[in-house]
């Protein structure tokens, strides 16, 4: 970041805000989601850049194909081809695991689609280039997100851009710390930040300025998929999806076994695995989605998922314990603060921005109308959607990240 200025040598500087490290930011200033995003934008604005986007539109493109791919397999599994589950593939943490760890035995039931990160980063580089009048490789896109791990996933030779095989999608990832540090080591006083207006390209924001969330502290891909597949499958119009949570001693262990974890869940040291929404229709279930969040309970979903006994249709899945909101690169408690006791202002402030309970963000439309074509279609395979691999593990050298 330290070369932006006015002797940079990319002509365009886009940066990309997850709406989660704006919660984090405003929870720690104690202030609120518009006003935090006016003056992270002023201040990424002074530092140089010229565009501030919200991955909140992105992921509403990443929702709308993740629906389509379900709803495709689901729909084929009706016929008795069964691809399901389908698990989410937002999170690099889990993804990197998974294949360095399950291969060939889970990779086919990882949806495909991009992050919300790597979508932003297509559409920058290859869609705002277009309307700018910009080469790919003239634009620097920097994302500021709540994981470390987003490094790793902007770094994979998959994300760069088609026929520019040296054009990363992204060019450069900062973390909530890393930009509280930056704010400090350039001497920004935060509050002293005049708000700047939010930008309207690529925005998911309101009519009055105010920034529209997603629902579910990680993107809320388990609740737009059961959505969507009542609607489209069913004829039903869900308001409310109700979770319920599952805890770990539902999962089928020897006896033996489950006494203990019953004595630990009593000690309140277990806690609960997933939460859990079913669809009935006509008195018979027809459709299971869950979101499973911290290592332990990744590995029980995928360990099913590996012997094809996943009781799950889809399964919205982060390594971080409490989801996207409480990643790894968030902001810290307070002194006389908990992490739980932050977690929850975190919380609260990010399920303060209103949601559209359907993506109807005319600006998503025309990214389909005049460049991406129908959801789902080849384009918008070829674009937003990726593969992943089977990596072996670097057993021995702990240092060597490989993905």
């Amino acid at each position: 970041m330290t070369h932006l200025g006015p002797n940079r040598s990319h002509r365009l500087v886009v940066v990309s805000l997850a709406p989660q490290v704006r919660a984090s930011v405003a929870a720690c200033f104690k202030d609120t989601i518009s006003s935090c995003h006016g003056r992270l934008t002023r201040f990424f604005k002074d530092l140089g850049a010229d565009v501030v986007l919200d991955t909140s539109f992105s992921r509403e493109v990443v929702l709308r194909e993740a629906a389509h791919e379900f709803i495709t397999k689901y729909r084929a599994s009706q016929d008795g081809n069964n691809g399901l589950p389908i698990l989410t593939s937002a999170c690099p943490g889990w993804v990197c695991y998974a294949e360095k760890r399950h291969g060939d035995y889970v990779l086919p039931h990882i949806s495909k689609v991009k992050s919300p990160q790597q979508v932003m980063g297509t559409v920058v580089k290859q869609y705002l280039s277009l309307q700018k009048s910009v080469a790919p490789a003239e634009i620097y896109h920097v994302s500021v997100m709540p994981c470390f791990d987003k490094k790793l996933e902007a770094s994979r030779s998959d994300f760069v851009v088609a026929g520019n095989p040296g054009v990363p999608e992204v060019d450069c990832v900062i973390t909530s710390l890393e930009l509280v540090e930056l704010m400090e080591s350039r001497g920004v006083d935060y509050h002293s930040l005049e708000s700047a207006p939010h930008d309207r390209l690529f925005a998911n924001i309101s009519e009055d300025g105010v920034p529209f969330g997603n629902p579910g502290g990680s993107g809320g891909y388990a609740e737009y998929i059961y959505r969507q597949v009542a609607k489209q499958c069913y004829d039903m119009n869900v308001a409310d999806v109700k979770f319920e949570k599952h805890r770990n001693i539902d999962f089928k262990v020897r006896p033996f076994l489950k006494m203990i974890l019953i004595l630990r869940q009593r000690l309140r040291i277990l806690s609960y695995s997933a939460k859990v929404a079913t669809l009935t229709v006509d008195g018979k279930k027809v459709l299971s989605v869950a979101i499973t969040n911290g290592f332990r309970n990744m590995q029980n979903v995928l360990r099913q998922a590996k012997s094809g006994k996943c009781r799950y249709d889809y399964v919205e899945i982060m390594a971080c314990p409490g989801g996207c909101l409480n990643g790894g690169a968030q902001l810290h408690p307070a002194e006389g603060e908990t992490g739980k006791e932050l977690l929850g202002r975190v919380d609260s402030l990010y399920h303060s921005q209103r949601c559209t309970l359907e993506p109807g963000n005319p600006v998503t439309d025309a990214l389909y109308k005049d460049w991406l074509g129908e959801v789902g279609g080849e384009k918008a395979k070829r674009y937003l959607h990726t593969d992943y691999h089977n990596i072996p593990d670097n057993v021995g050298e702990p240092l060597a990240i490989k993905w």
